[in-house]
């Protein structure tokens, strides 16, 4: 079916197509024309539906012009009303998925379960800024709550997983429910906007912090972002809100995070005005869960530059008895953490006799079980071992009389 092209004078152009995108490009282009050219089928009197060819029509124009939010919200308040209350809405058609952005946003009116919360939640997930507006006027904050108790999550969670900026803005603007934790998804998605908008937004609604929200981002965030999140938040001493407040969970995740280690041992001192002793026992702590749980060598150089300590000098420090200390811990080569493996064998760890037998279970390529063997045989055989067994008969010497 063809569609007929007629002239049409600009001044009896409706609102709807005068403040649309498409003749806003089209005046740009012709600032002093006083006809337009449109397909007749596109020149509508008004946005009223009153059957499906309405409807039909009113959306394709739609797609060709591009219409204001304005006109998109009284498009969805006439689709509705035309549902509810007009018998010829029978077996209503809706577009077809993907046709258009505001087409998907009138399936979304009419998805299933039809409740307002997850119509609310769909906005939040694919930046429907038309259809949130329309939700909030017709059904007020009464859209932010959900009875279900599997809805875990808050609706401003879906629009920063998505990255979706401007209905995040547009959902704190209207008071849409808001959770400390959420810093936690801006986090993930390392979204350093959607970040500052929500600290902004917690600041002046005065949300009270939440620990574990510190802990996560000590763990995930980047430095950047976790160092804005202490200097926002964090005014006191930082030591009491590590290990007080956050019960040393805060460091202790840091340790999977270089740079937030380092922002919290370095660039903000944490544990310096501790005693000497307490301050060194603090970095034999750290230390011990780095070798422990196969943590990055950075980390060790970080502790080791920190506390004035070398991996070496830590060795030595452990209590004689604890012959085990002397090991690379079994974690390290199940993890095929190679280049802390192989910085251990430097400051003269020695390789256990199960450890082939580890790299083999857990199939490690990095710390292959022909590495480890090769060391397992030096450790027994050369120069390490023997050094071992001197310094057990210097350091004990009721051996000798055995």
């Amino acid at each position: 079916m063809t569609c007929e092209i007629i002239n049409f004078p600009v001044n009896m152009l409706p609102d709807f197509i005068l403040e649309s995108q498409q003749f806003f490009s089209w005046r740009g282009l012709f600032p002093n024309e006083n006809i337009f050219h449109i397909r007749s089928d596109l020149l509508l009197p008004d946005l009223n539906i009153k059957s499906q060819k309405h409807m039909n029509s009113i959306l394709d124009c739609e797609i060709q012009f591009v219409f204001t939010q304005k006109h998109r919200i009284t498009i969805l308040k006439n689709i509705y009303k035309f549902w509810r209350e007009n018998p010829n809405s029978s077996e209503i058609q809706l577009p077809k998925e993907n046709m258009s952005q505001f087409g998907d946003q009138v399936r979304t009116l009419f998805m299933k379960p039809n409740n307002t919360f997850n119509i609310v939640m769909s906005c939040m997930k694919h930046n429907y800024l038309d259809l949130y507006e329309y939700i909030l006027e017709r059904d007020g904050v009464d859209s932010f709550v959900s009875n279900n108790p599997f809805a875990v999550f808050s609706l401003l969670h879906y629009a920063v997983i998505n990255n979706n900026t401007e209905i995040l803005v547009r959902g704190l603007e209207t008071s849409c429910p808001l959770k400390f934790e959420l810093l936690e998804d801006a986090i993930s998605k390392t979204n350093i906007t959607t970040f500052m908008l929500i600290i902004r937004e917690i600041k002046k609604q005065n949300i009270p912090i939440r620990s574990s929200t510190f802990i996560f981002a000590a763990k995930n965030a980047p430095q950047n972002m976790f160092a804005i999140l202490l200097n926002e938040f964090i005014t006191g001493d930082i030591d009491d809100f590590c290990f007080v407040r956050c019960r040393g969970e805060l460091i202790n995740n840091a340790l999977d995070n270089p740079e937030n280690l380092r922002e919290l041992l370095i660039e903000r001192k944490l544990g310096s005005q501790r005693s000497y002793i307490e301050y060194r026992k603090l970095g034999d702590e750290l230390m011990y869960e780095c070798l422990k749980k196969s943590k990055s060598l950075d980390c060790v150089n970080i502790i080791e530059y920190c506390f004035r300590f070398t991996l070496e000098e830590y060795k030595k420090s452990r209590h004689k008895d604890e012959t085990w200390h002397e090991y690379i811990n079994d974690e390290i080569i199940k993890t095929d953490n190679l280049d802390l493996y192989m910085y251990m064998r430097q400051c003269g760890y020695l390789v256990g006799d199960y450890s082939e037998d580890i790299a083999v279970t857990n199939a490690c390529i990095k710390i292959s079980p022909g590495l480890v063997k090769q060391h397992y045989n030096e450790d027994r055989s050369g120069v390490v071992f023997k050094i071992r067994q001197i310094s057990r008969y210097v350091e004990h010497p009721e051996i000798h009389n055995i």
